[in-house]
């Protein structure tokens, strides 16, 4: 990867959008095969919970099939991964991003409020209970922190964004594949929160034409999330004060 100086002239990747192999079509299929496949490994691993098959395979598995439809559909079109986005960017976008990010978490706040004011849990409180129940939590941290940036920025943005932006155009594409983004989640307390992350990194990636800016502050925002809700976990410290 090259990061490019910011003091250069705009290049062509800030407003031209590549021509893609896989159609419209495509996109909605590849989302069709996401929802089966989920389906199937949920299922999957509610029938052999007596066998306790718990740990790194069972948590990096059901992280990386957010991947196989993107993977699936560019090998029946030939075409090379690097199309879903791993481009060469500006620092710039990273400074953007990051200032964008730290914006959100304002709306973060406000929706952990309101989930807690009607005594509703949150994100924090089931992954603080997901660390303790886990025979070794560490799978865990690496699969949030370092995996699932990788894979879902490679498909929520690099496939179903840019696919939808063939048809929808940019902002319905960033609403619809951040919408997508944020019900993939399965927990109503984050739906607010991550909707708005998704159409950052949408953002992120129409200004930049790569994926790599969203998928580094996805990185940062799961780090800082998960790290310091195990080191409160670890020391006994309440999640949230009750």
């Amino acid at each position: 990867m090259t990061i490019q100086g910011t003091d250069s002239p705009p290049s062509p990747q800030e407003t031209t959008e590549p021509t893609l192999p896989w159609s419209f079509d495509d996109t909605w299929i590849g989302l069709g095969l996401l929802v089966i496949i989920q389906i199937a490994s949920v299922a999957a691993v509610l029938i052999f919970k007596s066998l306790k098959v718990y740990g790194t395979i069972i948590v990096v598995f059901l992280e990386l099939v957010y991947i196989l439809p993107a993977l699936i559909i560019l090998s029946i079109r030939r075409a090379p991964f690097k199309l879903l986005g791993y481009r060469s960017f500006k620092f710039r976008f990273i400074e953007i991003g990051f200032g964008l990010v730290v914006a959100s978490y304002f709306i973060t706040v406000i929706n952990n409020t309101l989930f807690l004011m009607f005594g509703k849990n949150i994100q924090a409180d089931e992954i603080a209970q997901l660390l303790r129940n886990l025979s070794s939590p560490y799978s865990f941290i690496f699969t949030g922190v370092i995996i699932a940036p990788i894979v879902e920025e490679t498909f929520f943005r690099g496939f179903l964004f840019a696919g939808f932006r063939q048809r929808y155009g940019y902002p319905k594409a960033a609403l619809l594949s951040s919408a997508i983004f944020a019900a993939a989640h399965l927990q109503p307390s984050v739906l607010v929160p991550t909707f708005v992350l998704g159409f950052i990194f949408s953002y992120l990636y129409q200004k930049s034409n790569s994926i790599i800016p969203g998928m580094i502050l996805h990185f940062m925002v799961n780090a800082f999330g998960i790290i310091t809700i195990f080191a409160l976990t670890r020391a006994g410290v309440p999640i949230i004060p009750r």
